[in-house]
């Protein structure tokens, strides 16, 4: 539920919101020890960095871009190896998608 709500929350670009609402959906996953949901959420925090820096670059803000970009990247790894522990191909394929846009 809290991934749908950060969803929307990047649909209107308001991608503070997006992040807190799927930050706290991944302390949730992570309390319960869920790992398959915590991949998908470490995928999606990277997401909505990227869509943040996606618009920081469309504003002509390049450092900032690039470095949620990197931060970005990072989270999208980290999804990926949780995805591989949970054997979770839906998830380490998408985590590799959304590093190949980066």
């Amino acid at each position: 539920m809290l991934n749908n709500i950060s969803g929307t929350y990047i649909a209107v670009e308001n991608y503070t919101s997006a992040l807190n609402y799927v930050q706290e959906c991944y302390d949730l996953f992570v309390e319960i020890g869920d790992e398959k949901g915590i991949a998908r959420t470490l995928c999606n925090i990277g997401a909505v960095l990227y869509n943040q820096g996606d618009s920081a670059r469309s504003e002509g803000a390049i450092d900032q871009a690039n470095q949620l970009f990197d931060e970005a990247f990072i989270y999208l790894q980290r999804g990926y190896k949780h995805s591989l522990n949970t054997e979770s191909n839906y998830s380490a394929g998408n985590a590799l998608n959304n590093m190949g846009l980066i």
